[in-house]
């Protein structure tokens, strides 16, 4: 689980946690690095009291985090960037800190932070928001913006190692998130397994959803709507409107 640990007050978000394991806390402040004007302390807690728990009282696009004194900046932080520090565990054993920001264009991110020499040091980031993660056994499952023949998402592993840096495990097919049926503009071969040689035909007209990819990425699961499936070969940088219409390009 991925826990919110913050405090807040009218200057910054801070939490105190154990990230040694000494029995000392140390404390995590999350701040802009110049003092700035913006709501009043009076009006954050209105926001508050109406249920805006992470509105900022302050903009965080020039923030930095500090940890017992010592400051580091934030790059590439937004003023869309969550006032709150998130923490989590993916073994029971280490204790990782996170911050959420939604970027310029509600992409979004998530950093990951891992204590080292009396630092905080980024480790990775997630192009998704860390609190849908499913975190169990060392590994994290979640679901990641992706493009192939559309806009998707697909569901991702990683390991999360010692020092708290995040390597993805192969898997042998990838699921996507299987939007709306797509219909065929025209007859499309398909493979009955990827680089197989059994192949058949797809009618034009025929509703069709995109379901997985294989091992190598290069291959997508086309499914039917009675159960019938088949595999097509993806070609990087091909438009295939002129192969499927209601195709998902939103962002």
């Amino acid at each position: 689980m991925v826990f919110d640990v913050s405090e807040r007050t009218e200057t910054e978000t801070l939490a105190q946690l154990d990230l040694d394991g000494d029995g000392v806390p140390e404390k995590i402040s999350l701040h802009p690095a110049e003092q700035v004007t913006g709501y009043s302390f009076e009006e954050y807690m209105i926001c508050v009291n109406l249920g805006l728990g992470q509105m900022n009282c302050y903009d965080l696009q020039d923030a930095v985090l500090e940890i017992d004194g010592q400051t580091a900046e934030i790059p590439d932080s937004t003023g869309n960037m969550s006032n709150s520090i998130f923490a989590f565990s993916p073994d029971g054993e280490q204790l990782l800190i996170a911050l959420y920001d939604d970027g310029e264009s509600a992409d979004p991110l998530t950093r990951i932070y891992h204590y080292e020499d009396g630092k905080l040091v980024e480790t990775d980031r997630l192009a998704q928001d860390l609190r849908k993660a499913w975190i169990q056994d060392g590994q994290m499952v979640i679901t990641e913006p992706y493009f192939a023949v559309q806009n998707d998402y697909i569901q991702k592993i990683y390991q999360v190692t010692s020092n708290g840096r995040l390597r993805e495990v192969p898997q042998e097919e990838y699921v996507l998130s299987a939007w709306e049926e797509v219909e065929l503009r025209q007859d499309i071969t398909l493979y009955r397994t990827p680089d197989g040689d059994e192949t058949f035909v797809l009618p034009k007209g025929s509703k069709v959803r995109m379901t997985k990819l294989d091992a190598t990425q290069d291959w997508i699961c086309i499914e039917i709507t009675d159960g019938v499936k088949g595999w097509f070969r993806l070609q990087d940088g091909k438009d295939y409107s002129d192969y499927f219409s209601g195709l998902y390009f939103a962002g």
